[in-house]
């Protein structure tokens, strides 16, 4: 089966947020220019139009609060951590350089990235081809708030230099929760040429974020976590109300593999699945089209 730019987005963005699209000229000096989207739909609709061999077209892997940005050193900045809201995928920027500390070809480098995701234990991910090395995805069921992301991925780069440090060589990538990223089926204009950017391996396995952070803490011991608060500062604990964004429940139970198993066969699930499908409860929601809550755990 091939997948698709809209399979990609879909997997890897946030359900909630602006969601954006970076472009931006092969001319040197360039300007980069962000269009701004209420959700992914949104945002394939506009692609439709995209001129992909005139421009270099990338993703905000994030979503994002503000549309107009939020103050950043006395100026409001749309695309900054600061204005990130939301982030869905653990990610990882391979380039390829003839220079020490890099992959000198594309098979040394899949053969780190396989390495990696067996010395980590992940599951296998998505990877795009990005024309002069590979875009790595992780995806997970539902988006955390990007600054818990920035946590786990602090402490990912961390492992990863301690197993397969070439995969990290740019490190800004890897915890930045405003990175930006190449869409497939566009091209790399890069060098005066139209390089195609394409998915070379897709998986729909999701991480596990519980069993992702005790790997982390092993390898780097620290557990990958800020602690949330409720819009007071005041921490927050489970079991308790608060005012952390809910993920929805149609979403989580399509993207969940567990979850979706549990739905088909909850006639029958054992009293363990469905207290853990129960405690799951506080953190969803489901609402209509017209974003009306129908229902609620309370």
């Amino acid at each position: 089966m091939e997948y698709t730019r809209a399979d990609f987005l879909r997997a890897v963005l946030p359900e909630s947020g602006i969601v954006a699209v970076g472009r931006l000229g092969p001319a040197k000096g360039s300007a980069f220019i962000h269009d701004k989207y209420v959700d992914v739909t949104a945002m394939l609709e506009g692609l439709e139009d995209a001129q992909f061999t005139k421009e270099n077209y990338y993703f905000a892997i994030s979503s994002f609060s503000e549309l107009e940005g939020k103050l950043d050193r006395g100026k409001l900045r749309f695309r900054t951590q600061l204005n990130a809201k939301t982030t869905r995928c653990v990610i990882l920027d391979v380039d390829i350089k003839d220079k020490e500390g890099y992959y000198l070809t594309k098979d040394e480098a899949w053969e780190g990235i396989h390495k990696l995701v067996f010395q980590l234990n992940m599951p296998q991910p998505i990877i795009v081809d990005s024309g002069f090395g590979y875009h790595v995805y992780w995806p997970m069921a539902a988006g955390i708030p990007a600054k818990e992301w920035q946590a786990i991925a602090k402490a990912f780069y961390q492992a990863v230099l301690g197993v397969e440090p070439k995969a990290v060589a740019d490190a800004s990538r890897v915890s930045d929760s405003a990175s930006v990223l190449r869409i497939p089926e566009t091209y790399n204009l890069k060098f005066g040429q139209q390089t195609p950017v394409g998915i070379v391996q897709w998986y729909d396995s999701l991480l596990d974020l519980g069993e992702f952070r005790d790997t982390l803490k092993r390898i780097t011991g620290k557990y990958a976590s800020t602690p949330p608060t409720n819009a007071g500062g005041h921490l927050v604990t489970l079991g308790v109300q608060n005012d952390l964004e809910k993920a929805q429940l149609l979403p989580t139970i399509k993207n969940c593999n567990w979850a979706g198993r549990y739905v088909k066969n909850m006639a029958t699930a054992q009293e363990p699945e469905w207290y853990a499908m129960l405690g799951m409860a506080p953190f969803l929601e489901h609402t209509d089209k017209q974003g009306n809550k129908l229902s609620e755990h309370q």
